[in-house]
């Protein structure tokens, strides 16, 4: 008897440890038939019903090791995990005829199903066996270059059977990813009246007359036909929406000192029509005005949730959830409806008239893969965009090769380059590796703040960066928001998730416009060609890491202001330009858009009208331009000490210099055309990378500089076992004004010069946080009083003194 309760005692034991250690996940699997198999898509019909009867071999095989040892699948309260349920409910003729096989449906192509039944009803063939199953165990994925992925739910004990069965090129255990959500975002607010920082003092909209040229646009770009919004004045919805983001990518940063900026938005009118974007995202509300699908009209177009990605593979979405899809009960997807509410929005789109489509995505690995070959398989190749906003920080080959397979395609691939602050772009062995960029198949995109800033951009303090990042976009948008379920309201909302959106919409325009076949690789070209280079005054202050310098357009660099109120010009219609040039065509050309060979005399250009000069004049008119800059025509370069550099950076950052290059690099001064008939010297060859490289290095040594000079502030430890005299020692150093004035000055400092930066500013901030215990108004941005102990003011914070003329906390 004693022996008996021994042995059950020893066996529950067992049992319970063979529980605790079981762990039941779904599994990728990679089957390939031969090596030299070619791509699947590629191959011959014949060809492909042998690889497809080779993996659904290998799949019954699959089941047959998980029915087998079902006992493996024990959860740790001791019973069969419940997804096993199915092995109880097999098809009959499977349950009495073992030899039969199952034919595993692929949900997504039933190719494999339908070429069976067509061999069923050869007497010759074998495949009577099959018996047409759809199974929740082993399920199809899609194909991936030369071999196929499938999805199987394993314990950890068969999982070893099967990773290392006959044609399983690789497992890959489900896991959670990291997907960029509404919680990875800048926080987003109601719109405001008037957000474009640019234009603060707001130019009258009304009964303005118009001061674009549509002929001049269409032939700067190529466009067949242009549209015009302004994001400022929209008829259809409150006057209290501006989506500034519009504005930035149809025009130069470069503006003429004074003006006002342009409110519109440049696009042709193809606008993206017969271009499908998708996102793989959180999920959509599509009833909101900016989805308009323009039913009725000759260019009207899907705006759809087509599918829901799940670990169990891809549901094909009802009616209702084509409108209102989520990746799980109760979130509400606003990450999804910005991606493409801002690629494909009515109002705050880039491209207007593109399908949009939502493959809604949960957390794991395997529904990514699904949500991938959904697009695959359904993707119109070379009119086809795909923005991505989810990642993991490690490498995968079954990644690299599906990004592989979409590029091989034809599909275009773009994703956001994330919002920490830090290189994404290290080598799959790094313990830092980044996807997507770091697989370098996609356009990876960073982003900018909107507001123009030292002659041109900065990187947002936010923005991830690195070789693989290979342009930059507005991180601040304006998009679709249901704000108290209303179906008309805005948000504004910022990161590079905002930014990618945007260039996916100007991929669409392209496409739209062009019978070109687009790959990802031509893509990356083309909107490269198109940007600005050099635009972005803080990449070069990143050392040691190259980011690619190249700020997003959709093909309209010329800058029309309100301010140039006449378009046409000269006696057909007796008016003059308001600046610039009239031309012999009769246009006027304002000095923003590079006029200079239009403003020459011996070309026609009409002097009575506008202005005009001759080449002897240009000479002479720049000679005194040169003069009068004199003290300007410097480079600031890596072998100056740091008393020359800090002194000559003052000269450079002057507004007269600032203005002086701006005109240079952006060949908005006559010398533009003067230095092609006689040499100047510094300005012969003066271009926006000269003027990038100077701004960079004078502000290397500046900060440097900073730092050194507030060193106190920040450059001593607080050790974790500090007691409370020894910590307020320690923290009085915070409390001098001096210190104070360094927190202005490092967080002024970080949003234009983050990545420099970012060590100090976490560092004194950490600081601020341990002398906040002892130091209740530091979370206030006050110090505590040293000296005094006069209560001058009480609130519910607490007791305030004055000193130095400023207000301090003082402590009990």
């Amino acid at each position: 008897m004693n022996n008996y309760f021994f042995s059950l005692i020893v066996l529950i034991f067992l049992n319970c440890v063979s529980f605790v250690h079981s762990e039941n996940s779904y599994y990728i699997v990679a089957i390939l038939r031969n090596k030299s198999d070619k791509y699947y898509y590629k191959e011959s019909q014949t060809v492909r019903n042998k690889i497809d009867e080779l993996v659904n071999d290998r799949m019954n095989d699959i089941y047959d090791v998980i029915e087998k040892m079902k006992e493996t699948y024990a959860l740790e309260n001791g019973e069969l995990d419940e997804k096993l349920d199915e092995l109880e409910s097999l098809p009959k003729e499977k349950r009495n005829e073992q030899r039969k096989k199952f034919l595993f449906l692929n949900k997504q192509d039933n190719g494999l199903y339908k070429r069976s039944l067509e061999l069923n009803k050869s007497d010759n063939s074998t495949s009577s066996d099959y018996i047409p199953f759809e199974s929740n165990l082993v399920m199809h994925i899609t194909d991936v270059l030369n071999y196929k992925l499938v999805n199987a739910y394993l314990s950890d004990e068969t999982a070893k059977t099967v990773c290392n069965m006959k044609n399983v090129l690789y497992c890959k255990k489900n896991e959670k990813l990291n997907i960029i959500r509404n919680d990875q975002m800048d926080t987003h607010e109601e719109v405001k009246l008037n957000l474009n920082k640019r234009s603060e003092d707001f130019f009258n909209k009304h009964n303005k007359p118009e001061y674009y040229n549509i002929e001049a646009i269409k032939r700067e770009t190529g466009w067949k036909k242009v549209s015009v919004q302004d994001v400022q004045d929209i008829k259809d919805i409150p006057s209290n929406y501006s989506f500034k983001h519009l504005p930035l990518i149809s025009q130069s940063p470069y503006y003429y000192e004074g003006k006002h900026i342009d409110n519109n938005y440049y696009y042709p009118s193809s606008a993206g029509q017969g271009i499908d974007i998708y996102a793989i995202d959180g999920g959509l509300i599509a009833n909101h005005i900016d989805f308009d699908t323009y039913e009725g009209t000759p260019f009207e177009r899907t705006v759809t949730c087509d599918a829901l990605a799940t670990e169990k593979g891809i549901i094909e979405t009802t009616e209702e959830q084509k409108k209102n899809c989520t990746y799980k009960e109760g979130y509400y997807p606003f990450h999804g409806i910005m991606d493409l509410s801002v690629a494909g929005g009515k109002y705050s789109g880039v491209a207007k008239k593109a399908n949009l489509h939502m493959i809604t995505c949960d957390n794991f690995l395997v529904s990514t893969y699904y949500a991938l070959g959904y697009i695959k398989e359904h993707a119109t190749p070379h009119r086809t965009v795909v923005n991505l906003s989810l990642g993991w920080p490690y490498y995968l080959k079954l990644v690299d090769d599906m990004l592989k397979a979409l590029n091989e395609q034809g599909i275009v691939i773009i994703d956001a380059a994330g919002n920490e602050n830090r290189n994404i772009c290290e080598s799959k062995e790094s313990s830092n590796f980044s996807s997507f960029s770091g697989y370098r198949q996609s356009i990876t995109v960073g982003s900018i703040n909107n507001a123009i800033n030292e002659n041109g951009y900065f990187k947002a303090y936010n923005s991830n960066y690195g070789d693989c990042v290979d342009i930059f976009a507005p991180a601040e948008v304006t998009c679709a928001n249901f704000t108290n379920d209303y179906s008309e309201t805005f948000v504004e909302t910022g990161g590079t998730s905002c930014a990618a959106p945007i260039v996916s919409g100007i991929a669409a325009l392209i496409m739209s416009e062009s019978s070109f076949n687009y790959t990802t690789e031509t893509m990356r070209e083309k909107l490269l060609q198109l940007s600005f280079k050099d635009a972005i005054n803080n990449l070069e202050n990143i050392q040691t890491i190259n980011t690619p310098n190249y700020y997003a357009n959709n093909g309209k660099r010329s800058i029309y202001s309100p301010d140039d109120t006449s378009v046409k010009c000269g006696s057909g219609v007796n008016s003059s330009c308001s600046s610039g040039c009239c031309s012999k065509e009769g246009e006027c050309i304002s000095f923003e858009n590079d006029p200079w060979e239009k403003c020459l005399i011996e070309n026609g250009c009409q002097s009575e009208f506008g202005y005009c000069t001759t080449v002897e004049k240009a000479i002479e008119e720049c000679e005194e331009e040169v003069k009068e800059n004199e003290e300007c025509q410097f480079e600031i370069k890596e072998d100056m000490n740091e008393s020359e550099t800090l002194s000559k950076g003052e000269i450079f950052k002057s507004d007269k210099c600032q203005t002086f290059y701006k005109r240079q690099f952006a060949n908005q001064s006559v010398c533009s055309i003067a230095k092609k008939y006689k040499s100047f010297g510094f300005i012969d060859n003066y271009n926006k990378t000269i003027y990038v490289n100077s701004n960079s290095k004078y502000n290397n040594v500046r900060l440097k500089n900073i730092v050194f000079n507030y060193n106190e502030c920040y450059n001593y430890s607080i050790p974790d076992n500090i007691n409370g005299e020894e910590l307020k020692k320690k923290c009085e150093k915070i409390y001098t004004n001096k210190c104070f004035q360094f927190i202005t000055i490092i967080n002024e400092e970080y949003g234009k010069y983050s990545v420099s930066m970012k060590s100090i500013f976490e560092n004194y901030y950490n600081k601020i946080n341990n002398c906040s215990k002892v130091c209740w108004s530091l979370k206030f941005g006050y110090p505590c009083c040293i000296n005094t102990n006069n209560i001058e003011y009480e609130d519910n914070d607490g007791k305030w003194g004055i000193e130095d003329d400023h207000w301090c906390g003082i402590t009990n």
